[in-house]
């Protein structure tokens, strides 16, 4: 793009340094930039300058490097300075006054971690993987290891293995247990967590709970693969008529495996200690997302834009969805499904039929956070509630963006103050009416 542009125009009110300035001198370009002290350092005359807040002045040097006004003396002067700004000259520089102190090492605990690869669709996957790996790195050797490739066509930019040792997960077993000091098991109810759950029903480890109804995963993919029997398929589904739990299912043995528990919510601790026999320690920790303290409402345009996001899938509440879109109620509102889409193409040209809706599907992350952060109200009503979070209400609420939810589980747990709180679906209605 530098190549086939005629010049460079880059006039900032302040600068730390400028690369666009080097990047356009090493194609030999006209560079018409802000008289800055940090542009003047780089080269005082090979360069048009003007000021950044006169319109006059950014035009008469745009003029003059379109006429090339003296170009073919200020192109001579480029190889001086770029000979100085390369990259192996920062390098010596930062050893050379990294070399006037002492740096101090800490020994860190080399520990695995099992959990969905980052290029998947789930979002543990992403988040807490890769966004918290930086945070985790200063404290320990973190040895990433991701599953083995899903039947999902959905693939995400995966940098996890530029920045940390990574694994295939098929290769983790007793011996290579042995060679940590603590292992992390990340377990979902999706064909992304089927490695983890295997290894985590006999290698004891400290096991995040994502989820409390593992029924899915047990019936799908751990017994296709055959990484379990139909009798023991069988088996869990006695202990789960023993413990005669409602809000768990195929998680008894393995929570009474593991050396130690994590959840995000009250409920899904006190669902999984009733399911203990032995004495394993849970707590709760909440979601790596930082939310306002009070909810700030964007209800301030003649249009509302009402979203659905994330999984599209009839148990996340699609339906609703639809009984918005056809109620002459909201005729005058947006309606935006976006995420990843789990149903079959019918059904998107169906959504897509109605003149108020909407429909975005395979998109990127930055896209999702657009869509998300334009939003006025999410609706986000589980019908079948499973014990799960929601990442995207949390991050709608971080744009201001209001959330209704299911009063169950983790969502009844939400401040009162930053999301509103519904029992059945007619009430959602209702709550919309209001807004």
């Amino acid at each position: 793009m530098y190549e086939n542009a005629e010049s460079l125009l880059f006039a900032p009110e302040y600068e730390g340094l400028g690369l666009p300035i080097l990047e356009a001198a090493e194609v030999s370009k006209p560079i018409i930039c802000s008289n800055l002290s940090v542009f003047n350092e780089i080269s005082e005359d090979s360069f048009y300058y003007s000021d950044p807040y006169d319109i006059q002045s950014i035009s008469l040097a745009i003029e003059d490097a379109y006429n090339r006004k003296d170009f073919k003396y200020k192109l001579s002067t480029y190889p001086t300075f770029l000979n100085r700004y390369t990259w192996p000259h920062t390098a010596e520089k930062a050893l050379g006054s990294l070399a006037d102190y002492e740096i101090k090492t800490f020994p860190k605990i080399k520990i695995a971690i099992l959990a969905p690869s980052p290029s998947g669709y789930s979002d543990i996957g992403k988040r807490l993987c890769c966004y918290i790996l930086q945070w985790l790195s200063t404290l320990i050797s973190i040895i990433m290891l991701r599953p083995e490739k899903t039947k999902s066509r959905f693939s995400r930019p995966n940098y996890l293995s530029h920045v940390a040792n990574v694994y295939d997960a098929r290769n983790f077993n007793y011996k290579t247990y042995r060679q940590y000091e603590a292992v992390v098991y990340h377990l979902g109810n999706s064909e992304f967590h089927v490695e983890t759950i295997k290894n985590a029903l006999y290698l004891p480890g400290f096991a995040i709970f994502h989820d409390t109804h593992l029924a899915n995963i047990f019936h799908g993919e751990l017994l296709e693969y055959k990484y379990i029997s139909s009798s023991r398929l069988d088996a869990e589904k006695l202990l789960d008529n023993v413990t005669k739990q409602q809000k768990t299912s195929f998680i008894t043995s393995l929570a009474n495996r593991q050396q130690a528990i994590m959840v995000h919510s009250d409920y899904a601790q006190k669902a999984i200690d009733d399911n203990l026999l032995e004495s394993v320690t849970v707590i709760k920790a909440n979601l790596p997302v930082s939310v306002p303290k009070q909810l700030t409402t964007k209800l301030d345009t003649d249009t509302i834009t009402i979203g659905f996001a994330g999984i599209i899938h009839p148990a996340k509440g699609l339906d609703i969805i639809e009984i918005i879109a056809k109620s002459d109620k909201f005729y005058n509102c947006k309606i935006h499904i976006f995420g990843l889409s789990l149903v079959t193409d019918e059904i998107i040209r169906q959504f897509e039929s109605y003149p108020n809706v909407s429909v975005d599907i395979n998109i990127t992350d930055f896209q999702f956070q657009t869509m998300l952060s334009q939003l006025d109200i999410l609706v986000n009503f589980r019908k079948d509630y499973r014990g799960e979070t929601s990442a995207a209400t949390l991050e709608a609420i971080r744009f201001g963006v209001i959330p209704i939810v299911r009063n169950v589980g983790w969502y009844k747990e939400m401040p009162d103050d930053v999301v509103i709180k519904v029992d059945d679906s007619n009430e959602i209605i209702d709550k919309l009416e209001s807004l």
